[in-house]
């Protein structure tokens, strides 16, 4: 199970690399944003319990705009010091252009939630604490 597991992860790679490449042949005016739709444990799946590596996904950020930098996304992080995959609408958003009310994205910021299997939502930090 695992070789299998780690070859979707070398193709996903691959495949990430392989569009990185072509949009920085083409362009130098780019941001790209790569990010999993859940976590995974290793040889049992996903959407089992509460297990935090479930809920911990990569997150990859890429931007030749200055603006746009390593500072900008910080500035999503909640206080528990993790980017809550809630903050993708509001990192797309402003990038789009939109202006962000910053009290609602203070409140959205620090209120980091998770979907469980069962369908309740439950805030990250239990579960983070928890583990």
């Amino acid at each position: 199970m695992l070789k299998k597991y780690d070859l979707t992860i070398h193709h996903t790679d691959r495949a990430v690399k392989a569009l990185y490449d072509v949009i920085n042949k083409y362009s130098d005016n780019y941001t790209v944003i790569y990010t999993s739709d859940h976590g995974e444990i290793v040889n049992v799946g996903h959407g089992i319990g509460d297990n935090v590596d479930q809920f911990l996904i990569p997150f990859m950020f890429m931007s030749t705009n200055p603006r746009y930098n390593c500072q900008y996304i910080e500035s999503f992080r909640g206080e528990t010091g993790y980017l809550s995959e809630l903050m993708n609408k509001y990192i797309l958003s402003n990038l789009l252009g939109y202006e962000i009310d910053q009290a609602i994205l203070e409140k959205e910021k620090n209120n980091d939630r998770v979907l469980m299997p069962n369908r309740a939502v439950r805030p990250f930090s239990e579960i983070l604490n928890k583990h």
